[in-house]
């Protein structure tokens, strides 16, 4: 759960942050914050998709590619279920230097099973609508998924002397119900969309397709998809690969 209009976690304004609490519209994510997962399915399919509770839907209802994702995650903090010496740390997705979390590690040992067992990995990174609200989301966002990008994609395998590496796909956000042009802190789903496809160039973008094909694709708290929904999702995904010429593993190739 976290405040549209974050508020940094100080312990001074504790009591404040509790009589403000009904000011601001607060998001619960199905499945409890922190809930994690890490399924490698490499051996049945070269896709990695990264992401927050949205992912964990898509491995629950369509399954078929490897996942690394948490519920509540962001690319850029959420520090309520960290322990010990991170607990009032913020947990980026990848980042390698909260170990304790162990997600980027998790991340390139699929890269590198998928790079030994196929020559090759495609990686997808979700965009989270977690981040919304945060200041300069937007572009905070944005570079943490090219961050993340850039440090996967940089990865390599060689075989028989001859080295192979992923290659990296962005997913675009897919707004809450309704909240496509809603502006938080002065922008909006639509222009992060925007924002995003600029930076990593439409080769690599994966959109959301028209909106109005989502009407009726969400369940009940207007966040997370119906099993349709995640099928959907995840079509998104597989069309674009296939469109760019990349070869998917075995799994989902009929």
């Amino acid at each position: 759960m976290h405040l549209k209009n974050s508020l940094k976690p100080v312990s001074c304004l504790l009591i404040l942050s509790l009589l403000l609490l009904p000011l601001f519209p607060v998001r619960i994510l199905a499945g409890g914050n922190g809930s994690h997962i890490n399924v490698d399915r490499t051996d049945e399919s070269n896709v990695l998709i990264i992401g927050d509770s949205r992912v964990v839907g898509m491995d629950t209802n369509v399954g078929q590619v490897s996942y690394v994702a948490t519920v509540g995650g962001h690319h850029l903090k959420l520090d309520t279920w960290l322990t010990g010496k991170w607990r009032h740390k913020p947990l980026v997705i990848a980042a390698s230097q909260y170990k304790d979390a162990n997600y980027y590690r998790q991340m390139v040992s699929i890269v590198q099973n998928s790079l030994k067992t196929w020559k090759s990995c495609i990686i997808v990174i979700e965009a989270t609508p977690n981040d919304i609200g945060f200041v300069n989301w937007v572009e905070k966002s944005k570079t943490r998924m090219t961050w993340l990008g850039k440090k996967l994609g940089a990865l390599s395998v060689k075989i028989n002397g001859k080295k192979y590496k992923p290659v990296v796909y962005y997913l675009a956000l897919v707004p809450e119900r309704g909240n496509y042009k809603t502006s938080y802190l002065g922008y909006n789903v639509m222009q992060f969309n925007r924002a995003l496809q600029k930076a990593v160039g439409g080769s690599r973008y994966i959109g959301i397709g028209s909106i109005l094909n989502w009407a009726n694709l969400y369940n009940s708290d207007g966040t997370h998809f119906t099993r349709e929904g995640d099928q959907y999702y995840f079509s998104l995904v597989t069309s674009k690969i296939r469109r760019s010429g990349a070869i998917i593993g075995k799994d989902i190739v009929k």
